[in-house]
């Protein structure tokens, strides 16, 4: 019986050293995969810094067009403030210069056509 025990016992230490070295195994691939996740966050981290510093510089030069064009409407604006009401003119066909030039003009060559018969 005692011997029986023995064997038990041993069976016993042999199961836990398989567990042992099973749990062994996993702690290696924990660790691997904690190695691997450490490389993916460095790699990562060193993309967001070269993303952060590439934003920053073009930030500044984005915001230094924003506030140009901006400048550029205010100033406009101003000049459109600036800028006085036009005059409007309505006008009939007795004060539009080209109508009433039209009709002096048809009077000359009337007073010539009345003249011209007399010169033949």
């Amino acid at each position: 019986e005692s011997e029986q025990q023995l064997l038990d016992g041993q069976a016993e230490i042999d199961k836990g050293w398989a567990e042992v070295r099973k749990a062994e195994k996993e702690l290696e691939e924990g660790r691997q995969e904690l190695a691997d996740g450490r490389k993916e966050y460095e790699d990562a981290l060193a993309e967001y810094e070269d993303a952060k510093q590439e934003f920053d510089e073009k930030s500044a030069d984005a915001q230094r067009d924003i506030d140009e064009a901006k400048q550029k409407v205010a100033d406009a604006e101003q000049e459109l403030a600036d800028l006085e009401p036009p005059e409007w003119y309505v006008l009939d066909r007795q004060s539009i210069q080209s109508y009433v030039e039209f009709g002096l003009d048809a009077e000359r060559i009337g007073a010539l056509g009345k003249v011209f018969p007399a010169i033949f």
